[in-house]
């Protein structure tokens, strides 16, 4: 398969997914877990966002792994070897886009539990995501 060059405006597209993901889901995140858990239409936002973030994620890493016809290996991998990611960032993503394919089969209160988690703690590894895509889209534009 002959490598591609990766496409800006589907990539603006996903980011800006992300974006507003990220801005739906803060006010989640300031909450306690007693304030969160209380109301199940929080928790089942919270669930949708996050579930629609990572699934914009994974496929941002799709869309430049064909970029460079490595299409066997794990996307994050594929990211830090193009120096999109770092080591650290590509870690916590992995970890996140395997926990994202847990969240519809784990039991209800595990899965409240999980979102919960991400929200709190894990907002900021999507930052680092769409700032390290966006800044080598526009590095790769300068070059």
């Amino acid at each position: 398969e002959t490598p591609l060059e990766p496409d800006r405006e589907v990539i603006d597209v996903r980011l800006a997914r992300i974006e507003s993901c990220l801005s739906q889901l803060e006010p989640f995140g300031e909450l306690s877990e007693m304030q969160f858990l209380a109301r199940y239409d929080r928790y089942r936002e919270a669930k949708k966002l996050v579930a629609a973030a990572l699934a914009t994620v994974a496929s941002i890493a799709r869309h430049l792994q064909k970029t460079t016809g490595r299409n066997g290996e794990e996307p994050m991998r594929t990211l830090v070897g193009m120096e999109v990611l770092d080591e650290e960032v590509a870690e916590r993503l992995t970890r996140s886009l395997r926990l994202a394919g847990t969240l519809n089969r784990a039991h209800f209160d595990e899965d409240r539990d999980i979102v919960y988690d991400f929200v709190r703690s894990e907002l900021d590894t999507l930052v680092a995501f769409a700032r390290a895509v966006a800044a080598w889209m526009n590095g790769r534009e300068t070059a």
